[in-house]
């Protein structure tokens, strides 16, 4: 097994671990430090809990990149303890790992800043684009975050002066939920 398949494995099986009732008590904490993006705290608090419940200690390795720990958290918030971002489901269109069809997607009510979330964000842009799938999400940038995604979207960038875009790179303005192409997102990190 590759290291990303193994990668991939652990971040699935922290995830099924994490969304357990068992572990309700430690997602406050979670998502207090992934609001503040401190990732590396994040990390050990699972990695504490993970090793606390007899998990083998292998496992949380791959948390010691922040990338790994953002998939893991919008895999943690998805229903069901859904694919992450980069999971072979997502990137290939597969099904949901515990058998039967991916997860529906909902929109956040509450806020949180999520990949379905974004592919709710699209949908509404372009409803030709509701199977869209996320191959890379990028980390966020305050307010701002990029999306790679599987094919071209057609959308207004809300900050190149209504142009239309098709781009398989679309960024979302948290803050205002707005879509922006790869160079609206560019000139909005200059600001």
């Amino acid at each position: 097994m590759g290291k990303k398949a193994a990668n991939q494995g652990a971040k699935q099986e922290l995830i099924q671990w994490l969304v357990a009732p068992e572990q309700e008590h430690m997602m406050a904490g979670l998502q207090t430090e992934a609001e503040s993006k401190n990732w590396k705290a994040f990390a050990n608090l699972i990695t504490a809990e993970w090793k606390k419940s007899g998990g083998d200690p292998s496992i949380t390795n791959c948390l010691q990149n922040s990338q790994h720990c953002i998939h893991l958290w919008m895999g943690a918030q998805s229903p069901q303890g859904g694919p992450t971002a980069d999971s072979p489901a997502d990137s290939k269109g597969a099904q949901n790992p515990q058998g039967g069809a991916p997860p529906e997607r909902t929109f956040d009510d509450q806020g949180l800043r999520t990949a379905d979330a974004f592919l709710k964000l699209v949908a509404l842009a372009d409803p030709s684009m509701s199977d869209l799938q996320i191959q890379r999400t990028f980390p966020p940038n305050g307010d701002l975050q990029l999306f790679q995604v599987c094919k071209p979207v057609s959308f207004i960038c809300a900050e190149r002066g209504g142009k239309s875009v098709k781009s398989n790179k679309v960024a979302v303005d948290w803050s205002s939920r707005q879509l922006l192409s790869n160079g609206g997102y560019g000139q909005r990190l200059k600001k």
